[in-house]
C-alpha cells in the first residue's frame, strides 16, 4: 500500500515538474517573441520616421498657405510665412519627438554577430539554471536568438534558395517546351516536304506522258531552235570581233574576250616570274574592249596576243623605290632586290676587311625602301641602279670624270695593320765605276711596325687617321750602293770596241756571224753574234757615240742602235729593258740595256751586230 502511494506521489511530482518546465519554456518563448516583435516595430518606426516627418511638414505647409491667403496684402507676410514654416517643421518634429528619441542606428554585420554571441552565451547560462528544459526547447530558443540577430541574412539565404529553385524549374520547363516545339517543327517540315515531293512527282509523270505523246513534234521543234540559234551565233561570230586596248592604247583585235582573258591569266604569272616585278595586270580594270563588225576581219592569234602584251613597257606594276631623303632615286622590281642593292653599296664602301673592326656605320642621308606603282619599262636594272647610286651616272665614268654619289656612308673603324718603316741608302765610292754609274751592292729591307689606328671614311675615302698605338716589329736594313768615281770618258767613238757584256756574266756564243738560219721559213745570213746569257744581264756600249734608235723593232725586239762616227754602228737586240733614248750621247762601257728574249728569239740572249758603211761585218774583227 505504501509502495503504491510512493509511486503515485512520484508520478504526480514528475508530472508537475514536466508541466512546470513546459510553462517556463512557453513563457520564455513568448518573451523572446515579444522582444522580437518590439524590435521589428522599432525598425519599422525608424524606416517610416522620415516619411512621417515629411508628411507632417506637408500638413504644416498647407496650414501656412491657408494663413497666407487670409493675410494677403500685408507687407510682413513673407516673414510670418517663414516663421510659420519653421514652426510647422518644429511642431512636426515635436509630435514625433518620442519616436525620434528612441531611434537607433541600423546594426551592421559585426554588431549583429557580437550580439548573437552574447545572447547565445546568456541563453546557455539560463539553461544551466533550468535543468527541466528539454533539448527540443533549447534548439527552439537558440534558433529564435539566431533569427533575432541574423534574421535578414537567414531570410536572404532562404530567398536565394527559393529563387534558384524557381529558376531551375523554369529553365527545365522552358527547355522541355523548346524541345517539343523543335520536334513539332521537324514533323511539320517533313510532312510538307512529302506533300511537295508527291506534287512534283505527279507533275513530272504528267510531263513525261505529254512528251511521250508528242515526242516527234517536240524533237522537231527543239532541233529547229538549236539549229537556228547555232546559225545565228556562227553568223555573228564570223562578222564580229573585239578590239582590245590598254588604257586607251590600241593593242590589237581578238576573236573573243575569253581569248584575251586566258592569255592575261597566263601572262601575269609569267611576267612576274621573268621580270621579278609584281605585275598588276587586271583584265577587267586595265583592258578595254570595243566590239566591231565586218567581213574578213584580221584577228590576232593567241601567240600574237601573248607577244603583244609581253613586250609592253607601259604595263602597270608594283615596284620598290629607294628613296633618299624622301625623294625617289631608283625603282627596282622587288623589295629583296632593292635591299640587295643597298647591301652591295654598303659592302663596297664598308665591307668586311681583314684587321678592320667597325665602330659605327651610318648613312648621312635618310634611305628608305617603299612600294610604289610604276610602269614596267621604268623599273631599273640592279647593276645600273647601283652604279647610279655610287656615281650619279648610269653610264661608266670616263677618264677624268668625277663621281657624284647619291648616298654617302660614314664609317669609323679601328684598323690593325703592319706598316713598312722606310730604309735609307748608303753609298760607297768605287773607283772602277764611272761617276754616273751606281751599282747595287745589297738591297735594302724595310722595317715593320704593328699599328692600331682609328680611321674615318666617307664612301671608302679616308677623311682622317688617328694612330692609337704603334709597336716596332723589326728595324729597317739600309740599301748599299757603289758610287762610281772614275771620270766619264768621251762620248765620241775611239775606233776600237769592247765586249758588250760584263766580265762576271756567264755566257756562251750560240750563233756566229755569217751563218745561215731559217726565219719564217726563209734562209737568211746571220748579221752578228748571239751571246746566250741570263735574262736581265747588263749590256754595255761597245764604244762611245750617239744613240740613233732605242725602242721596239719587229724581229729584233727591244734594241739600241749607236752611231760611233767613222762609218761604224753597233746594234744590241732582243733586250727586255732600255736605259737610253734616241739622241742620247753615250760613252764606251755605259750601261744601256738589259738582255732579254723579245722579238723573234728562241731564248734569252744578246744579238750584237757591228756595221760598217751600213753593212754588217764580223764583230770579232773589231773587238779587243
Amino acid at each position: 500500500m505504501s509502495n503504491n502511494t510512493e509511486d503515485r506521489r512520484s508520478a504526480e511530482k514528475k508530472n508537475n515538474l514536466q508541466n512546470l518546465r513546459q510553462t517556463w519554456a512557453k513563457n520564455d518563448i513568448e518573451m523572446s517573441a515579444e522582444r522580437s516583435r518590439k524590435k521589428l516595430e522599432r525598425l519599422i518606426d525608424e524606416e517610416h520616421f522620415e516619411e512621417n516627418l515629411k508628411h507632417e511638414a506637408k500638413i504644416r505647409e498647407k496650414e501656412r498657405e491657408e494663413l497666407r491667403s487670409r493675410k494677403k496684402g500685408k507687407k510682413s507676410s513673407s516673414v510670418d510665412v517663414g516663421q510659420g514654416g519653421d514652426a510647422a517643421v518644429y511642431q512636426a518634429k515635436a509630435s514625433l519627438g518620442k519616436k525620434k528619441g528612441t531611434k537607433r542606428r541600423r546594426e551592421n554585420f559585426i554588431n549583429r554577430t557580437v550580439r548573437l554571441g552574447k545572447e547565445l552565451s546568456a541563453a546557455g547560462k539560463s539553461f544551466k539554471d533550468r535543468p527541466y528544459v528539454t533539448d527540443e526547447q533549447e534548439k527552439r530558443v537558440y534558433w529564435k536568438v539566431i533569427l533575432d540577430a541574423w534574421g535578414p541574412l537567414v531570410m536572404a539565404a532562404d530567398n536565394i534558395k527559393e529563387t534558384f529553385w524557381d529558376f531551375i524549374c523554369k529553365v527545365g520547363r522552358d527547355t522541355w517546351d523548346i524541345i517539343i516545339f523543335l520536334v513539332n517543327l521537324v514533323r511539320l517540315a517533313a510532312y510538307y516536304m512529302a506533300v511537295a515531293f508527291d506534287w512534283v512527282s505527279d507533275k513530272i509523270w504528267d510531263l513525261i506522258f505529254l512528251m511521250d505523246q508528242n515526242k516527234r513534234k517536240l524533237f522537231m521543234t527543239f532541233s529547229s531552235v538549236v539549229a537556228a540559234t547555232a546559225m545565228t551565233l556562227i553568223i555573228i561570230s564570223s562578222v564580229s570581233a573585239y578590239e582590245y586596248s590598254y588604257y586607251g592604247k590600241k593593242l590589237g583585235t581578238a576573236k573573243s574576250k575569253q581569248e584575251v582573258y586566258r592569255t592575261i591569266e597566263v601572262l601575269g604569272d609569267k611576267l612576274s616570274e621573268v621580270t621579278g616585278a609584281n605585275i598588276n595586270l587586271d583584265v577587267r580594270r586595265d583592258i578595254q574592249f570595243n566590239r566591231i563588225f565586218g567581213f574578213q576581219l584580221d584577228v590576232d592569234s593567241s601567240d600574237t596576243i601573248l607577244n603583244t602584251l609581253t613586250y609592253m613597257k607601259d604595263l602597270q606594276a608594283t615596284g620598290y623605290a629607294i628613296k633618299i631623303n624622301g625623294t625617289t632615286a631608283v625603282i627596282l622590281e622587288s623589295e629583296d632586290v632593292a635591299k640587295s642593292v643597298i647591301a652591295t653599296f654598303r659592302e663596297d664602301y664598308a665591307g668586311d676587311r681583314t684587321g678592320v673592326e667597325y665602330n659605327s656605320i651610318s648613312f648621312l642621308e635618310t634611305v628608305t625602301i617603299d612600294p610604289a606603282p610604276v610602269l614596267l619599262g621604268d623599273i631599273w636594272n640592279a647593276g645600273d641602279a647601283l652604279r647610279y647610286l655610287e656615281t650619279g651616272s648610269v653610264q661608266a665614268l670616263e677618264e677624268g670624270q668625277e663621281a657624284s654619289a647619291l648616298i654617302h656612308i660614314h664609317s669609323v673603324e679601328t684598323a690593325t695593320y703592319e706598316e713598312d718603316v722606310p730604309f735609307d741608302n748608303e753609298y760607297i765610292e768605287n773607283s772602277s765605276l764611272y761617276t754616273d754609274e751606281i751599282n747595287l751592292v745589297s738591297a735594302g729591307v724595310p722595317g715593320k711596325e704593328h699599328v692600331v689606328a682609328e680611321i674615318v671614311r666617307e664612301n671608302g675615302q679616308e677623311l682622317s687617321r688617328t694612330i692609337i698605338s704603334s709597336t716596332r716589329i723589326s728595324n729597317p736594313i739600309n740599301a748599299v750602293y757603289y758610287q762610281g768615281t772614275k771620270p766619264i770618258p768621251q762620248t765620241r767613238g775611239t775606233g776600237y770596241f769592247i765586249f758588250p757584256l760584263d766580265s762576271t756574266t756567264q755566257w756562251f756564243q750560240s750563233a756566229y756571224f755569217g751563218e745561215y738560219y731559217g726565219v719564217a721559213g726563209v734562209a737568211e745570213r746571220h748579221g752578228g753574234n748571239d751571246y746566250a746569257c741570263p735574262e736581265g744581264s747588263h749590256v754595255y756600249a761597245s764604244d762611245g757615240g750617239t744613240v740613233t734608235f732605242a725602242g721596239y723593232a719587229s724581229g729584233y725586239g727591244f734594241m739600241v742602235q749607236i752611231d760611233h762616227g767613222g762609218l761604224y754602228e753597233t746594234i744590241y737586240a732582243h733586250c727586255n729593258e732600255l736605259f737610253v733614248h734616241s739622241g742620247d750621247e753615250v760613252y764606251q762601257g755605259q750601261h744601256i740595256a738589259n738582255s732579254g728574249n723579245t722579238g723573234i728569239s728562241t731564248g734569252a740572249h744578246l744579238h750584237f751586230e757591228v756595221r760598217y758603211k751600213g753593212y754588217p761585218i764580223d764583230p770579232d774583227s773589231v773587238l779587243y
